[in-house]
C-alpha cells in the first residue's frame, strides 16, 4: 500500500530520486505539499513508465534533489504522453 507523505518527508526518505505522486495536494502558489508515493527511483524513465501504467488520474512527478543539469521539467509532456498512450484527450 502506498503512503501519503509531505514533500519534506519525500525529500528525506528518497534523496536524489524521482518520485511519482498520486493525488498530489498543492498550496495556494501551486507548489506540491503532499501526496501518495506511488513509485520512486533514481532513474526518471522508470518513474515515467510507471506514470503511464498507473490507474490514478491525478499524478505529479517530483525530483527530491537538485534537478540534473541535463534535465528540464516539462509536466505537460508527461501529461500528453500519458494521455496519448491511454487514448484520452489532453
Amino acid at each position: 500500500m502506498s503512503e501519503v507523505l509531505t514533500i519534506d518527508e519525500i525529500n528525506r526518505r528518497y534523496p536524489d530520486e524521482w518520485v511519482l505522486i498520486g493525488d498530489p495536494e498543492k498550496d495556494v502558489s501551486g507548489r506540491l505539499v503532499r501526496g501518495e508515493v506511488l513509485c520512486h527511483s533514481p532513474d526518471r524513465d522508470i518513474v515515467y513508465d510507471e506514470a503511464v501504467r498507473t490507474p490514478h488520474t491525478r499524478i505529479a512527478t517530483h525530483f527530491s534533489g537538485d534537478v540534473p543539469y541535463n534535465c528540464v521539467r516539462i509536466p505537460s509532456i508527461l501529461h500528453a504522453r500519458i494521455h496519448s498512450q491511454v487514448g484520452t484527450e489532453t
